[in-house]
């Protein structure tokens, strides 16, 4: 009796939509850990941020007009510069690889795809993944639902092409923003050195002062606006080709949609999904939260793009595959 309850909820899960698997309990669990993850990275960002930048030109300053505080001022920088490298983004990375790991799991879960152990390794401790959500619901924003993560159209096609018009969907942030945001960050830590090295020629200080309440208190200004700069302009060149290889892949799926290349190449583009979501840099929540409703009205035309695109492309190329994402 057992087995046979044990078969009969493995069809049902396997017979339940996109849109009814994603707005399952666990899948909201994990998505509000994954959410919780990135909060708390993003956190740890923004004391990174504030400590090297507006802190740590207040130090300088402070050495530049009072010179009996110099060597607290390069005290500070070089102690600024370990906290840097030895916590904050060691710290801020961890986070942004469990967060990752735990998206995955939710995308292997609800596109029925396989989980990849060898690419991603073990998946998430459950025991990890109820903590975060518990924290996140502590705070949660009411202005960030989690339930239909993916656009419920995808529901009218077969499994193999809903799959990647939701993957398609994970691509919608822009890479020409990306690079926008990396170049204000990367341009505010800049004018805020140059402020300092301005008031130090101003103040007509010495070399070894410049060195000592200039460039050591701001090195670390100088290395995380360098870091925003070029990890925020890799991830738009990534995300760019990524877009590419969806592209091809979704032609391909249309050409042949039963063709067994059509779930090699969904796993294939799931792997490099979850390396750039693992590599790429934080952005802020309130930059996220000003572009929400453009990019989910991006997302969602899209998707009834896709969709309309696919239906034609069934109807005109013969039957649709047996598997379908909606259920019977």
């Amino acid at each position: 009796m057992l087995g046979t309850s044990v078969d009969c909820g493995r069809r049902a899960s396997v017979s339940m939509s996109i849109s009814s698997r994603q707005n399952e309990e666990r899948q909201l669990q994990r998505l509000a850990a994954q959410r919780q993850l990135y909060a708390s990275a993003k956190r740890l960002l923004g004391w990174q941020m504030l400590l090297s930048g507006p802190l740590a030109a207040a130090t300088a300053l402070l050495g530049m007009l009072w010179p009996e505080t110099k060597p607290y001022v390069g005290l500070w920088g070089f102690t600024l510069l370990l906290l840097d490298g030895l916590w904050l983004t060691p710290r801020q990375r961890r986070l942004r690889e469990l967060a990752a790991l735990i998206q995955e799991h939710f995308d292997v879960d609800v596109l029925q795809l396989k989980w990849n152990a060898f690419k991603v390794g073990s998946e998430p401790p459950p025991e990890l993944v109820h903590e975060q959500a518990e924290r996140y619901r502590r705070r949660a924003d009411p202005l960030s639902p989690l339930a239909d993560w993916y656009p419920r159209i995808v529901d009218t096609l077969p499994l193999p092409l809903a799959r990647l018009v939701c993957q398609r969907a994970n691509l919608a942030w822009d890479g020409g923003q990306r690079r926008s945001y990396a170049a204000a960050v990367a341009g505010v830590l800049l004018a805020i050195v140059l402020i300092v090295l301005w008031a130090a020629l101003a103040l007509r200080l010495t070399m070894s002062d410049v060195l000592l309440v200039v460039v050591l208190p701001m090195s670390a200004s100088l290395k995380i606006g360098y870091q925003q700069w070029t990890e925020h302009r890799q991830a738009a060149d990534k995300l760019d080709r990524l877009r590419e290889r969806a592209e091809r892949a979704w032609r391909e799926a249309l050409r042949q949609p039963e063709a067994p290349s059509v779930d090699e190449d969904a796993r294939a583009l799931q792997n490099e999904i979850y390396d750039a979501r693992r590599g790429n840099p934080l952005v802020f929540d309130f930059v996220f939260k000003r572009l929400r409703a453009k990019h989910e009205a991006q997302m969602q035309f899209a998707a009834e793009a896709l969709v309309a695109e696919a239906q034609r492309a069934l109807v005109s190329g013969g039957a649709a595959p047996d598997v379908r994402s909606s259920a019977a």
